[in-house]
């Protein structure tokens, strides 16, 4: 049974991308689509990119303040990717 506002996380595990600072990082591969919490333990900027993307920065990437959780839905043939002043780690996980 679903409740509103209730998230699945059965079978989706927590993916990480570490960045180092004043350099961009992206997933590895696409990430199914769906709808990700992300959270990083610095401040940074994420974007998604499809092929041919622009670099994420401070300018085009959205703000994600450390220690904070944003909802992002991803669509399908993405990569989460990263950039920020200090080095750190992203989380993501599917919850939907």
């Amino acid at each position: 049974m679903a409740y509103n506002g209730a998230i699945n996380i059965v079978g989706n595990v927590q993916q990480q991308l570490a960045f180092t600072a004043n350099t961009e990082a992206k997933s590895g591969a696409d990430i199914p689509p769906g709808v990700y919490d992300v959270s990083a333990d610095q401040d940074c900027y994420i974007a998604l990119e499809d092929n041919g993307a622009a670099a994420v920065t401070s300018s085009t990437g959205y703000p994600l303040f450390g220690g904070n959780v944003v909802s992002v839905t991803v669509p399908f043939g993405v990569r989460m990717k990263v950039i920020s002043a200090a080095a750190g780690t992203l989380r993501y996980i599917k919850t939907g």
